[in-house]
């Protein structure tokens, strides 16, 4: 074995065991660093009670047997729907239980006794989802149909290097109030954790794993070494 052989895989035995031996913890600040807690967390499409309601949204409601008064309806841009029997509706910055409520009440006062209204929210078109971070595609990514952060982050594509296991996602509360979580990506595609819904306004941020990154400038170290020696003395 000749000298540049023999050093070139000396220093690639090295670097190797280094890697092994020393893979550092994800880069996580430490105000974040607490497992998800998915009470009160939305991971079914029922469960999105607190959206609101906004210009361009299509809504599908339907009025129990009563078929001519049951359909889809597009928010006009003055937030407002125009329903059969009862006419203009405002519904702009309601809610779905709300937006319901309202329906039911119109009908009940002329036309029908008591009646039972269905409200689905089958196109978001006011609400958006932001993602930053080690990602491919980051940017503003609107939400047209309910949409979980598995299908966000598939739109969003993670780097080679992006802590997959603590995704942060931000989110204001009912009462204005900055609230974060923390997300193992890697458990939800794996199918052992739920896969919670995303709220228009969220901001979701991807973080880099030092440890993964670590790996990724030892193979590339290691390939360039194979290319060309730094060391001509040796040859």
């Amino acid at each position: 074995m000749n000298a540049r052989a023999f050093f070139t895989m000396s220093v690639a035995a090295c670097l190797l065991l280094s890697s092994c031996a020393s893979t550092p913890p994800a880069t996580q600040p430490e105000s974040i660093a607490h497992a998800v807690d998915y009470n009160g967390l939305p991971t079914s499409v029922e469960d999105i009670e607190d959206y609101r309601i906004g210009p361009g949204d299509l809504l599908l409601i339907s009025v129990f047997q009563v078929e001519d008064l049951s359909g889809e309806v597009r928010v006009s841009g003055a937030g407002e729907v125009n329903l059969p029997l009862i006419g203009t509706v405002p519904v702009e910055n309601l809610t779905r239980k709300e937006v319901k409520a309202l329906i039911e009440q119109k009908l009940g006062n002329r036309y029908l006794q008591n009646p039972d209204v269905t409200v689905f929210i089958k196109e978001f078109s006011s609400q958006f989802v932001t993602v930053i971070g080690l990602v491919k595609k980051p940017g503003i990514i609107p939400l047209t149909r309910p949409t979980t952060l598995l299908r966000i982050m598939a739109v969003a594509e993670t780097d080679e290097v992006a802590d997959t296991e603590a995704i942060q996602l931000f989110r204001t509360d009912s009462d204005g109030k900055k609230v974060d979580y923390i997300f193992d990506f890697d458990a939800i595609r794996a199918g052992t954790a739920e896969d919670p819904y995303v709220e228009g306004g969220d901001v979701i941020v991807i973080h880099k794993h030092s440890g993964k990154a670590f790996t990724k400038w030892t193979l590339e170290t290691l390939q360039k070494m194979f290319v060309i020696s730094p060391f001509p003395f040796l040859l």
